[in-house]
């Protein structure tokens, strides 16, 4: 009788479990999240989704502005928002660093800068920035004319900005990755790196998470970085992605 009232225990917790939906948002952060005909795909998205598998708990995905990302999850509207760069004076709570990258700027060639710290260069300029990111203090102090370019597609809605000379530059958390979506990058465009300075990105949660479900998929989360950190994780996927590209082409 005990163990049978045990099991129903369990059984009816079980259902608990299944019955709650975790809401998690992305935001544009190519190549990890991409935004596909208003969806959520990458390399972030399929490893958020294999932690899901691990805990048998259903996830939903919703692709956000980067703005509006941040007002949902400090709403405590959704559970989780991420990739989360650097955020300032924000009541959020953080797993632990997902990866560390170098900022920088996005120029047209026959105007590029290579030395962005040299004074008075960028003095000035006009430079986007995804609105609600949390930009530089060098950056701030530059000079620079700051425009912040909200909703979706911030990566190419700059890249026709700049083309057009609405814009001199373009921020972006990590420039080198700006030239990870082949149809968006133009080949008249160079960046260069903040040298010396670092992002840390995160994945924000919900300032008021309590609910048993959240709570397991983020310890799933956890256990799934310390066996297979999502650094690595990308790279494998890149591996397996240069080798199948390889045999294709050698057919």
């Amino acid at each position: 009788m005990i163990k049978y009232s045990i099991f129903i225990v369990f059984f009816t917790f079980s259902l608990f479990i299944r019955a709650e939906v975790i809401q998690i948002g992305f935001v544009e952060y190519p190549p990890h999240v991409i935004n596909k005909n208003g969806e959520p795909v990458g390399s972030l998205v399929d490893y958020v989704r294999q932690a899901g598998k691990k805990t048998g708990i259903e996830l939903s995905f919703k692709l956000l502005p980067y703005k509006r990302g941040l007002i949902e999850i400090g709403a405590s509207n959704i559970d989780f928002l991420m990739p989360i760069i650097n955020p300032k004076d924000l009541p959020l709570r953080y797993l632990q660093p997902l990866f560390t990258e170098v900022p920088g700027l996005c120029f047209l060639k026959k105007n590029y800068i290579p030395m962005l710290s040299a004074k008075k260069k960028l003095f000035n300029l006009r430079v986007g920035y995804m609105d609600g990111l949390a930009h530089l203090d060098t950056l701030t102090r530059s000079g620079a004319t700051l425009f912040p370019i909200p909703g979706f597609n911030y990566l190419s809605r700059s890249f026709q900005m700049l083309g057009a000379g609405r814009l001199d530059a373009f921020y972006h958390p990590n420039p080198s990755e700006s030239y990870s979506v082949k149809h968006d990058t133009p080949l008249f465009v160079a960046c260069s790196p903040f040298h010396g300075v670092e992002n840390q990105v995160f994945i924000a949660k919900s300032p008021i998470i309590h609910r048993s479900p959240t709570i397991h998929f983020e310890e799933m989360f956890e256990s799934l970085q310390s066996v297979l950190p999502y650094v690595e994780y990308v790279e494998l996927v890149a591996r397996r992605k240069y080798n199948s590209d390889f045999d294709n082409s050698a057919d």
